[in-house]
């Protein structure tokens, strides 16, 4: 049966690599495994990207697309020739519009209601009518959601902040890449075409072609930087990461690392000024580091570890006040160490618990 209409048990055989978000009479389909040999024994798995289907007695109709699947390229060599579109991957969050009773609502992949969704509705309150107008051309919309509560790998400074169009996409889930001409920028289901309006933020558009251009420009960049581009060849979509950004952890613990590990060498002062999260942490250093001095000085009121160990008992004090121990002994690295890495697991505690 066609992908956007079917019954229930459609999903039958996928169902351990899915999950199913709802919402009153909406759901969200997605896959839940990225790993290759999956989407060859289902291919349809490729198809469940968080489009929106109004569900009734176990029907599914899709009433808003999602972009199908696509898939990571390596460059080697020339060989493969020149590409026919280039855009920037904006590393964010996807935001997919969808229509009910003409009125235009958004949501994330997984979700209709999450915080970043509701900031994304914010940004793309002006946003709508444009939305509309291209729905009723059958043309699918595309956003990334870029802010602090979306942030994967790349430092993108407040300024940056928004909803940005990034591709369309067809009824089928065929991405379409943004196409400028003459300085206007359109969308497109392949048939129809839609002035996108100036005030819409959009992903940029390079004139690269040749796959050597596109990817000395993609590694010109830190990892925190720029993610990379997506190409189109005959009609095809590939993404190109930079080597820089596939080597960095995604995790927010590895962020979060990151961003402390700055602070402690003093690097990366550039790429973090504008990023509200590395001066947040950055003060709860100075602050952390004033209170593990003022441990240090008050190491020289005792007169052995056993007194320190009764202090710190006595008085139920955290783990990293064992650093006083250490300090006794004049082991200098060691204290280092402790101030340094208990800093980064409170911070890791704290943005986990906030989030």
């Amino acid at each position: 049966m066609h992908l956007l209409q079917f019954e229930e048990q459609y999903l039958d055989d996928v169902r351990d690599l899915i999950k199913i978000t709802r919402k009153d009479n909406l759901a969200k389909i997605n896959y839940i495994s990225a790993e290759t040999k999956k989407f060859s024994q289902h291919p349809k798995l490729r198809k469940l990207r968080g489009s929106v289907f109004s569900v009734n007695k176990g029907s599914y109709r899709c009433i808003y697309r999602a972009m199908d699947k696509f898939d990571n390229l390596v460059i080697k060599d020339a060989s493969m020739g020149n590409f026919d579109a280039c855009i920037e991957k904006l590393d964010g969050m996807m935001i997919l519009p969808y229509v009910i009773n003409q009125e235009v609502y958004f949501s994330s992949r997984y979700s209709f209601d999450s915080d970043p969704v509701k900031e994304a509705s914010e940004y793309g309150e002006q946003y709508k009518e444009f939305i509309l107008k291209a729905y009723l051309n059958r043309i699918y919309l595309t956003f990334e959601l870029i802010s602090l509560t979306s942030f994967i790998k790349v430092f993108y400074a407040p300024s940056d902040y928004g909803l940005y169009l990034v591709a369309s996409q067809d009824e089928n889930g065929k991405p379409y890449p943004l196409e400028k001409v003459e300085g206007k920028i359109y969308v497109t289901n392949g048939k129809q075409k839609v002035l996108v309006p100036k005030f819409v933020k959009t992903a940029k558009i390079f004139s690269y072609q040749d796959p050597l251009s596109i990817n000395a420009l993609v590694n010109s960049f830190d990892g925190r930087e720029f993610e990379g581009v997506v190409v189109y060849k005959d009609g095809k979509p590939y993404k190109i990461k930079s080597d820089s950004y596939m080597y960095i952890g995604s995790s927010q613990k590895a962020f979060i690392q990151d961003i402390c590990t700055s602070i402690f060498t003093d690097s990366y002062k550039d790429e973090l000024d504008d990023v509200g999260i590395y001066h947040e942490i950055k003060k709860e250093w100075i602050s952390f580091k004033e209170h593990t001095d003022s441990l240090i000085e008050r190491t020289k009121d005792f007169s052995s570890k056993a007194e320190i160990a009764e202090w710190i008992k006595e008085h139920n004090f955290p783990k990293h006040y064992h650093l006083m121990y250490y300090q006794f002994e004049g082991r200098n690295d060691d204290v280092k160490h402790i101030i340094r890495s208990s800093f980064v697991r409170y911070m890791i505690e704290k943005f986990s618990t906030q989030n």
